[in-house]
């Protein structure tokens, strides 16, 4: 199935709140209907040798949205995010 993806970085700075908010990507693509409730982080670059700085993070939130015109496209499908700090820990667990 064809659906938008938007993906959106959020910035926090403890102590100050979120700092900032980018769309990252925005873009249609291919998905299987099956994989929709599902998001592999793989994709995600992160810095292999050095983990987040200690009280600043991000928040990567991964919304897809219809394309199909019958389907309201204002209401993502799904919505997935994920701190950067996690993916990082998952990938150096030891």
């Amino acid at each position: 199935m064809k659906v938008r993806q938007i993906i959106t970085l959020k910035g926090w700075v403890v102590g100050s709140g979120w700092s900032y908010s980018q769309v990252y990507d925005d873009q249609a693509i291919e998905i299987d209907a099956d994989d929709i409730n599902s998001m592999d982080w793989g994709w995600w670059e992160t810095d292999a040798d050095y983990p987040p700085a200690e009280g600043e993070d991000t928040q990567i939130i991964v919304d897809l949205y219809a394309v199909d015109a019958n389907i309201d496209e204002d209401t993502p499908l799904a919505s997935h995010s994920k701190w950067v700090s996690e993916i990082w820990a998952e990938r150096h667990a030891e």
